[in-house]
C-alpha cells in the first residue's frame, strides 16, 4: 500500500459518489470496517476469513441506495481531508452514518478526548456541506481482549453521545453490546480478530442496532417535511 494507491482509491470513491448523485439515500463513512461493506481492504479483495458474505449482508439491510465510503487504516483526520477534498461529491443523502476513531486509538495512540474531537471535526464538515442530511454518529466499537482500549473507547463514546444530544440534526448510537458476551468478553463468533466485525457480527449489528436507528431517523425527517408542506 502506497500513498499514491490510497490517493487513487480516494479519487475512485469520489468519482463513484459523483456518479450516484440522486441515487443514494444513506452514505456510510469510515475506515476498514466500512470498507469491508464493499468487500475490499485497501481497495483490494478483502481476506475471506474476515469479509466473506459482508457485502451481501450490507445490501440485505440497506439495499442498493446505500453507499459505503471507507478506506482501511484511516483515522479521523484522514476522513476529514477526504471530505474536504470532495469525496462525497454533490451527494445529498437523507442520512450519513459515521463510524470512526478506532485507528486513532490503535495507530495514533490518542486520548479519548482527542478521538472525540476528531469525530466532531468530521461531523462539523458534514453538517455544513449539506443542511438537509441527518448525521448518525456511531460509537467506536469495542476491540481487543486486554489493555486500556475498552476504558478509552467508553470515555470517547460518552463524549460523542453528549455532543449529539446538543444538536437536533445528530443522532448517536452505540452498538457495542452486539459484540459482547454475557461475561462482557468480546464474542469471537462475531468479531474473529477482536477488531473487525465479520458477516455474522455485522448482520447482528445492522439488524439489532443500526438499521432500526437509520430507519427511525428517516421516518422522523419525512414527518418533518410533511409538516412543513
Amino acid at each position: 500500500v502506497t500513498l499514491e494507491s490510497l490517493a487513487q482509491f480516494h479519487r475512485q470513491l469520489k468519482g463513484q459518489a459523483q456518479a450516484l448523485k440522486g441515487q443514494t439515500d444513506v452514505v456510510f463513512l469510515g475506515d476498514s470496517i466500512t470498507e469491508s461493506y464493499r468487500g475490499t481492504d485497501f481497495n483490494q479483495p478483502c481476506p475471506q476469513d474476515r469479509c466473506a458474505g459482508v457485502p451481501a449482508i450490507f445490501r440485505k439491510h440497506f439495499g442498493r441506495r446505500a453507499l459505503a465510503l471507507g478506506i482501511a487504516a484511516d483515522e479521523t483526520q484522514h476522513l476529514l481531508w477526504r471530505l474536504k477534498d470532495g469525496e462525497m461529491g454533490s451527494l445529498q443523502p437523507r442520512a450519513v452514518v459515521v463510524l470512526m476513531g478506532t485507528n486513532n486509538f490503535g495507530i495514533g495512540n490518542m486520548s479519548s478526548l482527542e478521538v472525540a474531537q476528531g469525530v466532531a471535526a468530521v461531523v462539523e464538515v458534514l453538517l455544513q456541506r449539506d443542511r438537509s442530511s441527518e448525521v448518525l454518529v456511531m460509537g467506536v466499537l469495542p476491540r481487543a481482549k486486554h489493555g486500556t482500549f475498552r476504558v478509552r473507547i467508553r470515555r470517547a463514546n460518552a463524549l460523542l453521545q453528549t455532543m449529539c444530544a446538543h444538536n437536533n440534526r445528530l443522532t448517536f448510537v452505540d452498538c457495542s453490546q452486539v459484540f459482547m458476551g454475557p461475561d462482557r468478553v468480546l464474542n469471537r463468533s462475531r468479531m474473529d480478530d477482536l477488531l473487525h466485525p465479520n458477516a455474522v457480527g455485522l448482520d447482528a449489528m445492522f439488524g439489532e442496532c443500526l438499521r432500526p436507528t437509520v430507519e427511525q431517523m428517516m421516518m422522523q425527517k419525512m414527518g418533518e417535511h410533511e409538516g412543513e408542506s
